[in-house]
This record gives C-alpha cells, sequence and structure tokens, in this order.
C-alpha cells in the first residue's frame, strides 16, 4: 500500500468548535484508520490535549493568526511553520479552506515542496456582500485576494469542491477552475453518521423540561451570519403550533440576548429554549427527539447540520444558501414568513415528515457517509 503522510492544514480543529475542523478531525481519523499516517497541522489552543485528539492522529500547533484579508494579514510563527513544511518528508498536503493562514502560507513555499499538493475547498467568500454597512469594507480589503485566486488555485496539483456548483459566489473558486479549463478537480461532499433515534435523545426532552408534541431545532453559534432571529421570526408566525424551538450554540453573547428579546416581544419566549453546546453527545441528544431542524443562515456552503440532522432521519427547513438546493430531506425557502407556513403544514403532515426523513437518511447512506467520503479521498491520494 502507499504510504500517504497527509498533512490536513486547518485553523480550526477540535476541540475549537467549527464545522470545517469536524470535517478535517473526520478525514483524519478515516485514513488513520485505513493505515496513514496523517499530521493535522493547525492552530495553537490551551484547551487541546491528548485526551481531545483523535487515536493515532498527530497534531501540531503553530501560534498563527491571520488571512490574505487587507485588514488582518498573518501573524505569529509564520516562518517556523513554513520551515515545518519545508524539513518535513512529505507524501501529500491537503489544505483545508482558501482565505486561511494554513493554506496561504504553505502556498507560498509549494514551489520547493515536492509532495503532491491538494486542496479542499468549502468554498470562498471574497465576493460576498451581505446587508451589513461594514461588510462592504470587508469585500474591499478582499480584492487583492481575489485576483489572485487564480494564481493560487493552480498551485495545487488537486482540487476537492463539496459540490458541481460554479457560481459568483461561495463557489466563485469552482467558476475561476472551470475557466481556466483545468482538469484536475473533483467533487467529494461532507459527511455524517447514521443516527438511531431509539438509541439517542430521550432524556434530552426531560432535561430541557420540554413537553411539547414537536421539538424543532437549529445548532449554530449564536451570530448575525447564522440569523437565528430569523428562525423566531417564522416560529412566531407558527401561531400557537405545539412545537418548542430550540437553539443550540457555542456560548451565550450579545446575538443570543437579541434573540431572547425578540421572542419576548413576538410572545413565544415560553416555547423558545437557548443553550450552550456542551459536546457531541448534546448534538446527538437533540437531533435524536428533533422533530424538523431549521437553518436560517444568510450564506453557506454544504452545511454539515443539515447533513447531520438528515442523518439522524429529521427534515429541514432552510433558507436557500449554498448547495443545500441539491441535497434531498427537506423543504427550501426564501424568508421567514415561508418558513413559518412550512413549519405548519409539515407538522401537520406526518406522512410528508416521515418521507423527508426517510430520503435524507438514504441519502447520508448512499452518498453523505464518512466511511464512502474517506474512500474517496484515499483513491484520490493513491493517484497523485
Amino acid at each position: 500500500m502507499i504510504r500517504h503522510e497527509n498533512y490536513h492544514h486547518n485553523f480550526f480543529y477540535p476541540p475549537l468548535i467549527g464545522g470545517v475542523g469536524e470535517v478535517v478531525a473526520r478525514h483524519a481519523m478515516g485514513l488513520t484508520a485505513l493505515g496513514h499516517e496523517v499530521t493535522v497541522v493547525t492552530e495553537s489552543c490551551a484547551s487541546r490535549t491528548a485526551e481531545n485528539i483523535s487515536a493515532g492522529v498527530a497534531v501540531v500547533n503553530f501560534d498563527v493568526k491571520g488571512s490574505g484579508n487587507l485588514r488582518t494579514g498573518y501573524t505569529g510563527e509564520i516562518e517556523k511553520y513554513q520551515n515545518y513544511l519545508l524539513s518535513s518528508n512529505l507524501d501529500a498536503i491537503v489544505c483545508h479552506c482558501l482565505q486561511t493562514w494554513s493554506t496561504d502560507l504553505a502556498v507560498s513555499v509549494f514551489n520547493r515542496i515536492s509532495a503532491a499538493k491538494v486542496l479542499v475547498s468549502h468554498g470562498v467568500s471574497v465576493n460576498t456582500i451581505l446587508k451589513f454597512p461594514r461588510n462592504l469594507y470587508n469585500w474591499l480589503a478582499w480584492r487583492p485576494y481575489a485576483w489572485r485566486l487564480p494564481e493560487i488555485l493552480q498551485a495545487f496539483d488537486h482540487v476537492v469542491f463539496l459540490s458541481d456548483k460554479a457560481d459568483r459566489d461561495r463557489f466563485y473558486d469552482r467558476t475561476i477552475e472551470l475557466q481556466l479549463g483545468l482538469k484536475r478537480l473533483s467533487t467529494i461532499p461532507n459527511g455524517a453518521d447514521l443516527v438511531c433515534r431509539e438509541q439517542v435523545g430521550s432524556n434530552f426532552r426531560a432535561a430541557q423540561c420540554i413537553t411539547t408534541k414537536y421539538l424543532i431545532l437549529s445548532i449554530s453559534n449564536f451570530n448575525p451570519l447564522k440569523n437565528q432571529l430569523a428562525a423566531i421570526e417564522a416560529f412566531a408566525v407558527t401561531g400557537n403550533i405545539d412545537a418548542t424551538l430550540v437553539f443550540i450554540g457555542e456560548a451565550y453573547n450579545n446575538y443570543s440576548q437579541q434573540m431572547l428579546d425578540l421572542s419576548e416581544r413576538l410572545g413565544i419566549r415560553a416555547r423558545v429554549k437557548i443553550l450552550q453546546f456542551t459536546g457531541s453527545a448534546m448534538k446527538d441528544a437533540a437531533l435524536g427527539c428533533a422533530g424538523l431542524y431549521l437553518l436560517t443562515s444568510r450564506t453557506e456552503v454544504q452545511p454539515l447540520v443539515i447533513l447531520e440532522a438528515m442523518g439522524a432521519g429529521v427534515p429541514f427547513i432552510s433558507f436557500n444558501v449554498g448547495c443545500i438546493d441539491e441535497i434531498p430531506g427537506g423543504v427550501v425557502v426564501q424568508n421567514a414568513q415561508q418558513m413559518g407556513k412550512n413549519i405548519c403544514q409539515l407538522l401537520a403532515n406526518g406522512e410528508v415528515l416521515r418521507r423527508l426523513g426517510r430520503e435524507g437518511q438514504q441519502a447520508v447512506q448512499d452518498k453523505y457517509n464518512w466511511e464512502s467520503i474517506v474512500g474517496n479521498y484515499e483513491r484520490l491520494l493513491k493517484s497523485l
């Protein structure tokens, strides 16, 4: 068997909470289980210990921060990080994400490294303009990076995309690849685990004192980009439906207080719960008893939480972001009003709800499962 020492460069890796970090962890664990040596190179984290790192996966930390945004730049152990790459005996380097120090600083020394170089794109945001005044300044600060994207993409031997979509927004990097006529690209999605609902979630309702017939769930950090205020507005549209809306996020903050205030003003405070994330067991337990999952993000690529809901057989209602419209198991809407109406319609039709749940789980079993995804990466790395 070909030996691959895969360096997964990622600025966000467990125990830090984030979707990309979770994906990297699953790739690393899967490839290690297949007999490959895997080292994850990531940002330093004081709470990262041997106990919260997957067995067999080596982790090397560097105190580096920043990005190619003109307002931030890069700081920290830049030279130390690059020297580490140059001095290591590598078979392959796998970089996760553009617009990150871990990828950008590696690309700048690629011409001195003979290892195969793979980019796993989780989308880009260089052209994304949201309805925030400060976002225009952010867009301008990304212009030089956007102009360099063709050069950056061509530095890799292969680029993996999560979807076949190409546009001027989150899938702009794929648009560039196609415009350049480059052939060394493939599509491998994110994944999830199949969850047996009968084995999880039995205590979640009791622990949270939830007695309503339905539990509607949303899991993401509390911030304007995740737009949980829209989920509260949608829930208010449902009237007196026998359901509790549960939010789970990393930590309480000013935005979560805004969520509480809005639910109070809309008269639904008693049926809205805002909880702090305590670990994967909590997430699994919540999914295990959820009847519906809501996603109201302003921008996404391929939301991991949607795939996780599908794996648990939980139908979703989502705003039309990223490639969500090509994922089975749910309903795509345009605004909070439509979301509220669809909540009522789905919860009133158990047959449709169950069908969507089955379709989502089947899609995870057939396509969006970690075993087949890791297998695809192994075959790719062996081919380079």
